[in-house]
């Protein structure tokens, strides 16, 4: 008996033993897990208070972004619709447009009269000539005589002065007029020297509305007045008087 119960206390320890080491590899297994897991939680949560008003303060700004945004467009679509119905306001108000019809056929009929009007007025300008300027210079005596009155007609200048012959007196190149006769008188009760000079100018093809002979006088001869008119050429009549 003493003997077996002995085997039974011997054959008891070891079993104990065993679950004793179990229980503290176990409390070993969960410290570690614990630690492990509290370690990851606090570097994942590793957020600071200034992290964290940095945040708030980011999404406050763009909340106060978002709202001045919102009233901006309100603002502009309470415009939009103001200008909406002012546009609505005035449409509405042509209802009866005026029909000008009637009022264009008079001012045709006014345009049709004046044109029969204007048809009677004779609008050809009178044709006559004019000494426009006289001035001396250093190589002559320039004399501008104006015509006025489109059409081919002679233009008679008379010059009074001292020397004039034929030779001293000359028209601008190019000018669109030519000299086609020259009369010289001299006057003997006062000085041989002493002349009357008509100069015959005829157009190349013919006088403009406005038109300008430019002539000179060279050498000694002097010019005191100059005068200027229109003439015409004669042409054999067809029949007797």
């Amino acid at each position: 008996m003493e003997d077996y119960q002995g085997d039974e206390v011997k054959k008891g320890r070891p079993k104990w033993m065993l679950w004793a080491v179990i229980g503290v590899v176990a409390i070993v297994v969960i410290v570690v897990l614990v630690a492990q897991f509290g370690a990851e939680s606090s570097s994942a949560s590793g957020l600071t208070i200034d992290d964290l008003s940095a945040i708030v303060t980011q999404q406050s700004t763009s909340i106060q972004g978002l709202s001045q945004w919102k009233a901006t467009a309100t603002e502009d679509l309470a415009n939009f619709n103001t200008k909406q119905q002012q546009i609505l306001s005035q449409l509405s108000g042509i209802t009866n447009p005026k029909d000008w019809t009637s009022d264009m056929s008079e001012l045709r009929a006014d345009f049709t009269a004046l044109e029969d009007a204007m048809a009677g007025i004779n609008t050809t300008v009178p044709r006559y000539a004019m000494v426009s300027g006289m001035e001396e210079k250093l190589t002559g005596i320039y004399i501008d005589v104006s015509v006025y009155g489109a059409g081919d007609y002679p233009v008679i200048v008379s010059l009074y002065g001292n020397n004039l012959q034929n030779d001293t007196i000359s028209i601008k190149p190019n000018s669109g007029c030519s000299i086609q006769e020259i009369y010289s008188y001299s006057d003997y009760n006062l000085s041989s020297s002493v002349t009357q000079m008509a100069i015959v100018v005829a157009p190349s093809e013919s006088w403009d509305v406005v038109g300008l002979i430019q002539l000179k006088a060279v050498g000694n001869a002097t010019v005191s007045y100059a005068m200027a008119t229109v003439g015409d050429s004669w042409a054999k009549a067809e029949e007797e008087w």
